[in-house]
């Protein structure tokens, strides 16, 4: 009987240690929306600190509409991660994504979006290595504040709901990281995030005025200012659905890194003595057939503009 009694204690034993371990490695699933805006076909995967995805996780593909479901081993889903998207295209411009932005994961949380704003929110907690939830908390209220949107909304969904302001803070930090950070890395977010970490009354526009006014010295002239300040222009001035707000801050951001790169371009000529009279000439005809279609890309904004401006819908403080 006690030889019975032991056996069956045992397997009792085995059985919970087994039944626990099971719980632990449980396959869960994280779901939300990859926005730039929404992006199509762009790989998402769970990451570590350094923003490298996990050799044991998988990595999933978003839809049409930038959806993605992403399956978490049980001991990862109850750990601090990043959520990381690369790749894909913005499916309101049709344009190739060639950037990363990533959102925390922690609290067990089931639904995360990732966008601009969470990349920024991400790049503000690691400067201030915020590492407690109530740190996290105070953080991302504060940067709600500062967008007039929560960060961790799907920013699409809130304009077209005619609440504009978060997409446009994101289009924002988007095509400034495009043209401030050509390697598609996150320096953009990094540096404006310790900008705002030692001076909290900065707006968007003013911290990529001051990470424009910082590139251009550290480049000694390259006319990322002025290109910074046409890009911010544009969206503030943008009005009407997602997709003509997209439009025009791709409009815009492409007309200004092509003004830099001829900045740059004419930079090397006269340092290296090697391009003549007819690169100048042909440099001008280009910076001026650039202002014409940007002209005609404002009027023609103008006239698809149906719904009246709303002043609470901007980020200008």
């Amino acid at each position: 009987m006690n030889k019975l009694t032991a056996t069956s204690l045992a397997l009792v034993a085995l059985f919970a240690l087994n039944g626990c371990n099971s719980a632990d490695m449980q396959t869960k699933t994280i779901t939300g929306k990859a926005i730039d805006p929404y992006l199509a076909g762009a790989t998402v995967c769970l990451g570590d600190d350094d923003r490298h995805c996990l050799s044991d996780e998988v990595s999933v593909t978003t839809d049409n509409q930038g959806n993605y479901t992403l399956p978490i081993s049980g001991t990862h889903f109850n750990e601090s991660h990043t959520i990381i998207v690369t790749g894909g295209h913005d499916i309101e411009t049709d344009t190739n994504f060639t950037g990363k932005i990533v959102a925390l994961h922690y609290d067990n949380n089931v639904t995360v979006n990732v966008s601009p704003l969470t990349t920024f929110a991400y790049a503000q907690i690691k400067e201030a290595n915020a590492t407690t939830h109530h740190a996290r908390n105070a953080i991302e209220a504060n940067l709600t504040q500062l967008f007039d949107c929560d960060v961790h909304a799907d920013i699409v969904a809130k304009a077209n709901r005619h609440h504009v302001a978060g997409l446009k803070a994101a289009l924002k930090l988007a095509r400034g990281a495009e043209l401030l950070d050509a390697n598609g890395t996150l320096a953009l977010y990094i540096y404006a995030a310790r900008i705002h970490h030692a001076d909290r009354h900065f707006d968007i526009d003013t911290l990529l005025r001051t990470a424009a006014e910082q590139a251009e010295n550290d480049a000694n002239g390259t006319g990322l200012v002025d290109a910074i300040e046409d890009v911010i222009d544009a969206i503030n001035d943008a009005n009407g659905s997602v997709h003509a707000i997209a439009e025009e801050a791709h409009d815009a951001a492409h007309t200004a890194a092509k003004h830099v790169h001829n900045i740059v371009h004419d930079r090397v000529c006269k340092m290296t003595n090697a391009c003549g009279e007819d690169h100048n000439q042909t440099r001008s005809k280009t910076h001026n057939s650039d202002t014409k279609n940007r002209a005609r890309s404002h009027d023609a904004s103008d006239q698809n503009r149906t719904r009246p401006h709303n002043p609470q819908d901007t980020d200008r403080r």
